[in-house]
């Protein structure tokens, strides 16, 4: 049974796992956080009143019953090899990398990865998000199962390559998403309009895909083929060459998509 955790971080990452597990004290009596940025570090321990270690040799190897190291994809492999005697499961909560990246000297190692944006000091839901637990053992997997349950019922068990895949699709339909609405930001900014009056359809357009496969929930000129439109748009951003080619790039890959699925339907 998993009860004392240590942290590894002081992130973003970090942040929302020690946010996240202090909400069940009952579960979790034990909480500590393993990092060297004593500024970001302090400030979580200040918040979250758990424990900070500074200096690795403070950390008894022998206490606790997992390790999740909460920190940039490519500080992961490295910073595990710190715990081959450790007596713990060591996991990672990376989408993109596989297990193996852990220390093949750490005899318990596993993946505990959670599909969320993630910035610190804004809370999302934690019940709604979807964990993908993997072990390095059938038992592990069990345990790490049983570990992240308490937190939210949507677990799923993918190879590393499935979530690998899924993490793809996390770049393209959030992170690259976001990047566009920062370009729409400054087109708005730079013509004096209101940024605020996206928002709503924003809105609609998350919800339309709780109900409809996205392809059916595309709209706008390139999906009707509208090539006059586009062209205004493109006079709009002569001054914006990155934008404008985005803009057309994506408007072809739109106009291709839907004139593709018209021939196979």
């Amino acid at each position: 049974m998993i009860e004392r955790i240590l942290i590894a971080g002081s992130g973003n990452m970090a942040w929302h796992w020690v946010n996240m597990l202090t909400q069940f004290t009952s579960l979790y009596p034990v909480v500590h956080l393993y990092a060297r940025n004593r500024v970001s570090s302090d400030d979580i321990s200040k918040q979250f009143q758990v424990k900070t270690y500074h200096r690795f040799e403070q950390l008894d190897p022998q206490f606790y019953d997992l390790v999740i190291l909460a920190v940039s994809d490519d500080a992961v492999e490295t910073l595990s090899s710190y715990f081959i005697n450790f007596n713990a499961v060591v996991v990672h909560c990376s989408g993109a990398l596989p297990m193996h990246v852990l220390h093949a000297d750490i005899q318990q190692t596993g993946v505990l990865y959670p599909l969320q944006t993630f910035t610190k000091g804004r809370e999302p839901d934690y019940a709604k998000i979807h964990f993908f637990p993997e072990g390095s053992s059938p038992e592990i997997t069990v345990e790490l199962e049983h570990f992240i349950r308490p937190v939210s019922p949507n677990i799923h068990f993918y190879s590393g390559e499935q979530r690998l895949a899924l993490h793809l699709a996390a770049v393209i339909a959030n992170n690259f998403t976001n990047h566009f609405m920062v370009l729409a930001h400054q087109i708005c900014n730079k013509n004096k309009v209101d940024f605020s009056a996206l928002l709503p359809m924003m809105e609609e357009t998350l919800e339309k895909l709780k109900h409809l496969h996205p392809a059916n929930a595309q709209t706008g000129p390139a999906v009707r083929g509208n090539r006059n439109t586009i062209q205004q748009h493109l006079k709009v951003l002569e001054n914006d060459p990155h934008i404008a080619f985005l803009y057309k790039a994506l408007s072809e890959s739109i106009i291709n998509f839907n004139q593709s699925n018209k021939k196979q339907s």
